[in-house]
């Protein structure tokens, strides 16, 4: 029987990802995917090991950097990233091994802070392994149907203009003015992050900013999936700029024969609020389209520090899950 290695992962490793990913979550992506999320992070280097077997790659667990705003200090976190199991050395450990080497490779240089969206079957691992669970994020949408019946009964302000945004400093202005309330752990987004993650090889998004007597008040960014829409991110100073962005949205949504739109957020988010005033639904009961609720969890070290399981304490948006 051939011996498993497990060692550092390195960019010349990264032609094995895509195979893996393939075969473990049936999704078609190329190397450049992986060299964009882990090496053009502006936040720094990412951690991952994997477990090798006759030098082929069969296990993977990467997490990457992100800076935060932490009590008014920027510190450096990490997210989970990827995992993967090749079936053929399932139920021989290789989660729990992975996951150690990077937390404890974490342990050398930072604080232990690692974030992380969990999935129907990674979360119980997670758990068991000293994740808590902190706050639950819902999927919120709006079928094409409700999209059109908006368009045409809520007609914006012809005061407020859209246009696609010409500087993403812009946006980002925009972000950090309306989108904070009192929360002491919130990521920084800065112009280096928000270029970084709408160059995610795999989609192409759509920058729309909304202005008023030529004064920027708020934008969306969405992208195309599949046939849905998927609302990244969506900052507005009141109603008017959300029923003028959301116009152009739902008009998207119609010229690219969409079945809807969609987006993810906590429920006691302010984006909740503005999708739910907008007419967006959620699905409360267990079954049926987009019920399944994701938990937002946190791994630290010091459990006493009760300060990072406090839901109101963390401000978390679209923007900053790993997959979107």
């Amino acid at each position: 029987m051939s011996e498993i290695t497990i060692r550092r992962v390195t960019k010349d490793d990264f032609h094995q990802l895509p195979s893996l990913m393939r075969h473990c979550f049936n999704m078609e992506v190329n190397e450049d995917y992986f060299r964009w999320k882990f090496l053009e992070n502006p936040s720094g280097e990412f951690v991952g090991f994997g477990a090798f077997k006759d030098n082929v790659l069969v296990a993977f667990n990467g997490i990457f950097p992100e800076l935060y705003h932490i009590n008014g200090k920027e510190q450096t976190i990490f997210q989970l990233g990827d995992v993967m199991t090749h079936a053929s050395v399932r139920r021989m450990g290789m989660f729990k091994k992975l996951a150690t080497a990077c937390y404890n490779h974490i342990r050398e240089n930072h604080q232990l802070i690692v974030i992380g969206f969990g999935g129907e079957i990674s979360t119980y691992g997670l758990l068991k392994m000293g994740w808590r669970k902190v706050k639950m994020f819902n999927y919120y949408f709006k079928h094409r149907i409700h999209c059109r019946w908006s368009a045409i009964l809520n007609q914006p302000d012809k005061n407020y203009i859209v246009r696609p945004a010409g500087d993403l400093q812009e946006v980002v202005q925009l972000h950090n003015r309306f989108t904070y309330r009192n929360e002491s752990i919130h990521q920084v987004f800065s112009k280096e992050y928000l270029s970084w993650k709408i160059s995610n090889p795999r989609r192409r998004y759509h920058t729309l900013v909304c202005y008023h007597n030529s004064n920027a008040v708020g934008y969306i960014i969405y992208y195309l999936e599949d046939d849905k829409v998927f609302i990244f991110d969506f900052v507005v100073s009141n109603q008017k700029v959300s029923k003028a962005l959301l116009k152009r949205t739902y008009e998207f949504c119609f010229e690219n024969n969409c079945s809807g739109i969609i987006s993810i957020a906590a429920a006691d988010s302010m984006l909740a609020e503005r999708l739910k005033k907008a007419g967006f639904l959620h699905n409360p009961f267990s079954k049926g389209p987009l019920h399944v609720r994701v938990p937002f969890i946190v791994l630290v070290d010091n459990k006493e520090d009760t300060h990072f399981f406090k839901p109101e304490n963390w401000l978390i948006e679209p923007s900053g899950h790993d997959s979107l």
